[in-house]
């Protein structure tokens, strides 16, 4: 978990495991850029593409959702500020 924040430097991610978090960084970010899709090409069927970007996908929408409904958050994550880089 620690390795992730540094995922594209560290050497506990394979080739596979680095083009799907790739997507998944591309994914939260709002543009997923011709480069990322044809690495994940390289390693995912079509369908496991899919299912890969569906779910970063729903990740990116449960705050926005929560956020629209007003759902209140509990005290202690108030202001949990995720460390993503």
């Amino acid at each position: 978990i620690d390795s992730l924040a540094r995922w594209r430097e560290s050497g506990e991610f394979d080739d596979r495991e680095r083009a799907c978090l790739g997507l998944q960084e591309a994914v939260v970010a709002g543009s997923v850029g011709d480069d990322v899709y044809s690495e994940c090409a390289r390693h995912f069927a079509h369908g496991e593409y899919v299912e890969l970007a569906l779910t970063a996908a729903a990740y990116v929408m449960v705050p926005r959702v929560l956020e629209a409904l007003r759902v209140p958050l509990d005290e202690d994550i108030l202001d949990h500020a995720p460390r993503l880089n």
